[in-house]
């Protein structure tokens, strides 16, 4: 990771600007926050960071750990209340040209800089932290990997364990202990679903209880290093394979197979997202002679990184996937096909986008 290098990145699309001006304003901290420090996991409530062009000049919660010595990232002072910090940060503020990600700090602040700090202006500068963020580096995808290959093996562990009349809580239950044990936590709110409730994509545990020849679908992500995982798994629990919902789910699972596959080769340099899930729509829609028509109803995939949905819209692997996907970006891969009333289908894998082809992280 060179964060020296992230910093110069930015400053070349944002000329204008003299300090950026990162505040993590609530109890979660601002995904950027990570992004130009790279700190481990932490709480890091109100701290700030003040980037220059040559440095960064970090501001602590006195309740925080104090970074390792770092010739880059200045570890300035700490404080011990909010109004202490209102003082301190003030001084960055006078007569300053400041850029900040207004997609995350409250206005409280844009008004502290403008109106009673003294800054020339306040710019919202997201758009081109989110552009940088969007392509990963080598040790961001080892991350992105490292985090994916975890949740694998918790994925296969449970299932290994579950029980007819086991309910989905109880599925939950399991997985969150393993991912708290061996992760920095989830990265979202399981979803785990049995029979009828996987036909619906965002479907949350509830006390539904585990039958015979129902699918288990497990859709689940955590965090390594401040990167986020999201994989999902489908599978067909002591199926009756004479059975029309077997059967029928079954071919299912052979198209959705398909356009993962699908969707890893059309995924390139140059190509746009929403050609690449035009492409997959469409073989959906015309896979065993139109069977499953209508039946694919999200988007491929999104960027994953420090999110699990990370920034990067624009380039998803969706209907407003506008602008041409570059190497190194880090997408899910997830078709899927639901069926009102028996269940639903559903394979997610992270991809690496290449220039002839996507790969399987």
């Amino acid at each position: 990771m060179n964060i020296k290098n992230r910093v110069e990145k930015l400053f070349s699309l944002i000329s204008n600007v003299e300090v950026v001006v990162i505040i993590n304003a609530s109890f979660e901290p601002d995904p950027n926050f990570y992004y130009f420090t790279g700190f481990e996991k932490g709480i890091y409530e109100n701290a700030a960071l003040f980037i220059f062009r040559d440095h960064i000049d970090y501001i602590a919660n006195i309740l925080d750990k104090k970074p390792k010595p770092n010739d880059f990232i200045v570890y300035k002072k700490s404080f011990t209340s909010k109004q202490e910090f209102k003082e301190i940060i003030k001084e960055y503020g006078k007569n300053a040209l400041i850029g900040v990600n207004g997609e995350y700090l409250p206005f409280l602040y844009v008004n502290l800089f403008k109106k009673d700090f003294g800054a020339r202006d306040v710019i919202d500068i997201s758009s081109y932290i989110n552009e940088l963020r969007v392509v990963k580096d080598e040790d961001e995808i080892e991350k992105i990997k490292r985090a994916s290959d975890l949740m694998k093996e918790i994925i296969e562990e449970v299932y290994k364990e579950i029980n007819v009349g086991m309910t989905e809580k109880e599925v939950e239950s399991k997985i969150i202990n393993l991912i708290n044990e061996r992760s920095d936590g989830p990265s979202f709110e399981p979803i785990i679903s049995f029979g009828a409730n996987a036909a619906i994509p965002h479907h949350l545990p509830d006390n539904t209880k585990l039958k015979e020849n129902e699918v288990v679908l497990f859709d689940v992500g955590l965090k390594y290093e401040n990167y986020c995982s999201d994989v999902t798994r489908t599978f067909f629990f002591k199926p009756d394979k004479n059975s029309k919902e077997y059967k029928l789910l079954s071919e299912a699972y052979e198209v959705v197979e398909e356009a993962q596959k699908l969707g890893l080769e059309k995924a390139k340099e140059g190509v746009k997202g929403k050609e690449v899930y035009s492409e997959v729509l469409n073989f959906i829609d015309n896979a065993k002679g139109g069977k499953f028509k209508g039946k694919f109803i999200h988007s491929l995939g999104h960027s994953v990184g420090l999110e699990v949905h990370d920034p990067g819209i624009e380039y998803y692997l969706a209907p407003y996937g506008e602008k041409p996907l570059k190497e190194n970006m880090v997408f899910s891969d997830e078709p899927g096909i639901y069926i009102d009333g028996i269940g639903g289908i559903r394979i997610e894998d992270e991809i690496v986008i290449k220039k002839d082809k996507s790969i399987f992280l």
